[in-house]
Formats: C-alpha cells, structure tokens, sequence
C-alpha cells in the first residue's frame, strides 16, 4: 500500500480546464452555497430521530510540512502552470499563482465541518454504489431517500468552491464502524511529467494509490480534534473567508434552516456561536442587525402563536401541509417561505398580494407531496419547476404548483377580511398628490397626461449593511450581490459603480445607437456614481393599463445629477430591468437610459415626483434605487 496524491492519466481523452461546472455554482456566494449543501446532507444523514444533528464549523491551520504529501501536490502545481502557460486563460493562472502561494506558506488555512448524530459515510470500502463512491468519485448522481434534502449530487462541490487549493480531505467513522480518509483535489489537466505529452484528468486522490482507494483510519487535521462517534469531518483545505464569514455562515443557516432548528433537529456550532432551539431567541437579538427583514419575519410567524393563524389540511391527497400566516403593518415582508422536509427552506414565494402586511410559512410535510416537489426542484434548490416533472407528470406538476398558490392567496385574502386588512392606511400618502383645483381643471385629455387616481401601491423596504468599514457608503445587501455577481465589483471593493453617461451599454454587441430620451452631447462623458440612502422611497401605479406609474423618493442628502434605476422584483427576489420609455418631473421631459432616469435632483426638503411610462402593463413590485453623482 502507498499513500499519496495520485492524478489519473486522461489517456488523450479530454482536457479539464478551471472552470468546473460543479464548482462554479457556488463561486458567487461560497460561504451561502457550503452552509446550505452541508447542513442539507447532514439533515439527510440524520441517524437517532430523537437527538438533533450537530454540525461544526472551526476554524484551524496547520503547518506547510503538515500538509499530506506537500512536495507531490507542489509538484502537480508546477506542471499544471507549465501545462497552461502557452493558454490565454488568466482565470486558469490566476488560480494557479494564488494556490502555490498558498501551498508555501509557513502555515496554512483550513475550515473543519463535523457532524454528529449522522450515520457517517457508509461503504467506504465499495468500489461504487455508496455514500462514500457518490461523494468521492462519482458526478451528476446521487442515490438518497425521496425525501432527502439534495438529488442533482452538485451539492459535493460546495467545499471546493471555498478552497484556494481547491482541495478538500474527507474522514469518517460510519454506524457499523468502518474508518476512511482520503484527499480530493480539483485542478487542471496537466502533463504526467515535464517530458510527457500525455496529461492527467485534473482530479487528484490523496489515499491508497491501489484504485485510488481511501486510507482506511479516520485521521484528524486537527490537533485538537478527536472523532469518538459516527459522523463526517470535512477539511476544506486553503479555506477562503473574510472577517464577515462568521457572520454570512450565521446569517444562511438562520435563513434556510430555521424551522429545523426551531424543531430541534439541527444544532450548528460555528466555531463559538451556538445556533439551536434553546439560544435562537438571543441569537436573534444578538445579530438583529445583520439580519434579514425577511428571516426576522418567519421567525415570528414560527414563535408568536398568539398573533399566527395556522391552518393544517391534507393537500390533493398527496400529505399534509401547515400554513401559518402571521398580519403586521410594519414588518410584513409579503412572502410566505416554503419548506420541505429536511426543513429546508426553497425559495420566497412572493405576488400574493401588495396591499395585505402578511407574512407565511408554508410546510410541506406529506411524504408523497415532499417526493413530488423533490422532482421538480432545480439543482440549486431554490425553486420549484414544473417542466422538470417527467413528460407525463407537466400537467400534474403544473397544476400542483397553480394549486399550492391558490390556497396560500385564498388563505391570505379571506383571513385578511376576517382580520379588517382589506383596506391600508398609507401613510404620508397625502404627499404625492396634493390636490390642486386649478391643476386639474386645466389639463386635457393629452394620452402623456398621468392621471390621478391611485390604482395600485406598493411599497418596499430595503435592508441596508455597510459592505466597507473603510468607506461611509450604505448599499443594500441584494444590490452588492448584484453587483458582484455581474462582475461590477470584487468582494471588499468600493461600493460605487462606474458607468458611461452616453447611455450606450458595455457589451461588446451593443449596436451603438442612443437610447430613446438620451441626449447625443453625452456621448464621451464619464461618470462615477455610488449608491445613497433615501429617507423614503414609494412607487406608484398611476395607471397600470398604460404603463403610468409615479416615484416618489425622499434623498437623505442633496442630490445633483444623479439618477434612479428601477428594476420588477420576481417572486424569488430577481431582479429584471425595467423598459422606461418616459420621464417627466413637474412636466418637464427627463432622460432616459433603458431602465434608468438621468440627471435628477433633489433632497430632503425638495423630495423627487418623477412620473414614468414603462413597457409593463401589470401590477408588480419594484426596486427602486437612488444613486448621486461620486465628488
């Protein structure tokens, strides 16, 4: 038996280049994407019913010459940079540059995840058809019990994406008392040696060299830890985190998992930050700062019985489901969260209703029902799909999901009239259309005239975090998301975007011409523009028919030549760019840029009525965002 790393020759066969599918779709969010796909899997593993499943998150280094079988794993390093350097892939050396720094460090960074009360990985000593063989070896399948929290398999590449190495050492004692370890890295094809023209797959094995089996011990990297029942350890190995990781990581699991700590089924420790059913209440308290609007919301329809309606029914004969609706006119979020077993949370269902202030959770809890939705859920977990149903099940799954929101919407609506919420009280409503009888008398019938009756309100709230503690600019969490998922900004970067005032788009296939609304003698101007605060923001449907809304925003500072973005808000919370085809303030015409009004002004004490017509022709929630003009 020899232990070392071992990379698989391609024999000629295809390359693998850094940008692994797998690990990619957690990139954007990696502390997210490894909260939710580890907490998930461990749910999946759950052994004794009756305890919770504990999960650990610590923190730890070690030493360079710690780092199993350093020089080998240098080595593959070396030839994969001798592999690409004739590559125009920056992204590919890059990586390549930053992994080797990180190899030759005195010490290096690593995140241990454990659980407990699990099973463990079984069958660490089969060649395929195991927990083990699925995790370590096998891509795009995964064999768990229909009402498992994870089906796609992905969710294995969650650590990887977390790793500057990207390497990750798994361990395990499984319930029958079998041992394992083993190192998987994720690299690049590169050549088997200098001389060679053949090239590896990319995947390395750390372990038996014998069919790249595994070490068959549990071993520990970490001196202070010690595995003395079943369970998994996960060492993530060049651990990529910031001072917000603690944070992010608290802020995920209260988010997808709270019923399930709230039903005593999961207990997560990160490093000294206890999260179970017991210190929920102060951990609330503690954090209610870097909280989300919408967790703080669930979380009272979940605790506060004596102000949540809950209904329990048997849904299309399929198992049972429980509704708890919770009304308040200042912290309604307008979304009920939908859960299913392993008490995960999927998405936000939103477009319920933009006058009522409630707040739901919906609970799957039938077993056939769980089955169903598993189906039909994208990789991510995060949406429920109908046209994943298999070809004989579209119109099952489709009227399904039609049914699941009519019983929420009639729920929500007939309480409501029990509740007296039909009716809202708006306040400062008075504000955005000050009657004027001489105003009214005078205008005509022009089809550009807005008109002033109110057919629809809704109003939104953003939650704002500082994203720099070097830089006094507030941006809403979902904005920097944004941004850094487009590409806009890096982590820790400048909160502020950089835009042309030409009104062109910066893609390369822009065909050139000016947008409607754009003045010409802006072309070649540049501006830089940060995102400010308002002190009150409203969007107004005029007229929805025609496309009429009215914004109303109140700056916290003075603004001078700034500008407002709107995008709809779909029920997952995506963001798509409104059309504006109009502006106007106090009628005179304003520019505009796709979904962006140009060159407004305002303040405190001078709020903005802008009046636009938009290629919408429906009711539906907006974002609006205020940015002035960087000094």
């Amino acid at each position: 038996m020899e232990i070392r790393w071992s990379f698989p020759e391609s024999d000629y066969a295809q390359r693998q280049g850094l940008s692994d599918s797998g690990i990619e779709t957690f990139k954007g969010h990696p502390i997210r994407g490894l909260t939710r796909e580890i907490c998930q899997n461990s749910l999946d593993a759950l052994k004794d019913t009756e305890k919770p499943v504990l999960i650990e998150f610590q923190r730890f280094h070690i030493r360079r010459t710690d780092f199993p079988d350093v020089e080998s794993f240098n080595k593959a390093l070396a030839l994969s940079k001798e592999t690409w350097s004739y590559e125009k892939s920056e992204k590919t050396t890059n990586f390549i540059h930053k992994a080797q720094k990180t190899l030759n460090d005195d010490s290096i960074e690593f995140l241990r995840i454990s659980d407990f009360n699990t099973t463990g990985l079984r069958g660490s000593d089969q060649i395929r058809g195991s927990d083990w063989s699925n995790l370590i070896k096998s891509s795009g399948s995964s064999d768990k019990k229909s009402d498992a929290g994870g089906s796609f398999g992905i969710g294995k590449f969650a650590p990887f994406a977390c790793s500057n190495l990207r390497t990750v050492f798994y361990s395990t004692l499984d319930d029958s008392g079998l041992e394992a370890t083993q190192g998987v890295a994720r690299l690049v094809s590169h050549k088997v040696s200098y001389d060679s023209e053949q090239e590896t797959q990319g995947i390395g094995y750390y372990g038996d060299t014998d069919k790249h089996s595994p070490i068959k011990s549990h071993q520990s990297f970490s001196s202070s830890f010690i595995r003395n029942e079943s369970g998994t350890d996960i060492f993530i190995s060049g651990f990529v985190y910031d001072k917000y990781w603690k944070i992010e990581l608290i802020n995920e699991v209260l988010d997808s998992f709270l019923y399930a700590v709230l039903q005593g089924t999961l207990v997560v420790k990160v490093e000294n930050t206890i999260i179970n059913s017991e210190s929920l209440p102060d951990i609330m308290k503690d954090y209610d700062e870097k909280i989300s609007n919408k967790t703080k919301a669930y979380y009272k329809v979940l605790t506060d019985y004596a102000e949540t309606h809950w209904f329990n029914e048997d849904f299309n004969s399929m198992g049972e489901i429980s509704l708890g609706i919770r009304f308040d006119n200042e912290n309604a979020v307008r979304r009920v969260a939908m859960i299913r077993k392993p008490w995960m949370k999927i998405f936000d269902l939103g477009s319920i209703s933009a006058t009522i202030p409630f707040t739901g959770v919906l609970i799957i809890k039938g077993q056939k029902l769980n089955e169903f939705l598993r189906k039909i859920e994208n990789p991510e977990h995060t949406q429920w799909e109908y046209k994943r149903a298999p070809e004989n099940q579209l119109e099952t799954a489709e009227l399904l999901l039609k049914n699941i929101r009519r019983l929420l919407k009639d729920k929500i609506v007939s309480l409501s009239k029990d509740e007296g919420n039909t009716q809202i009280d708006i306040e400062g409503a008075g504000d955005f259309f000050p009657f004027d009888d001489k105003t009214d008398s005078n205008k005509t019938n022009n089809e550009d005239d807005f008109k002033d009756k109110i057919d629809y309100v809704d109003l939104g709230e953003v939650e704002n975090i500082k994203t720099d503690p070097n830089t006094n600019q507030d941006i809403s969490r979902e904005e920097k998301e944004e941004m850094i998922n487009g590409g806009i900004i890096e982590e820790g970067e400048e909160t502020y975007l950089a835009e042309h005032g030409d009104g062109h788009s910066s893609d390369e296939h822009n065909d050139g011409d000016i947008p409607y609304g754009v003045d010409e003698d802006l072309e070649g101007q540049v501006k830089k523009y940060i995102n400010t605060k308002s002190l009150e923001t409203k969007f107004i449907a005029v007229n929805k028919n025609q496309g009429l809304y009215r914004v109303y925003v109140k700056p916290e500072t003075v603004i001078t030549e700034g500008k407002i973005s709107i995008n709809k808000m779909d029920e997952q919370g995506k963001r798509i760019p409104v059309t504006i085809n109009k502006a106007k303030m106090n009628s005179n015409a304003l520019m505009v840029d796709r979904n962006t009004v140009l060159n407004i002004s305002g303040s405190e004490t001078s709020p903005l009525f802008i009046d636009i017509e938009v290629n919408e022709n429906n009711y539906f929630s907006a974002e609006v965002k205020l940015h002035a003009v960087k000094k």
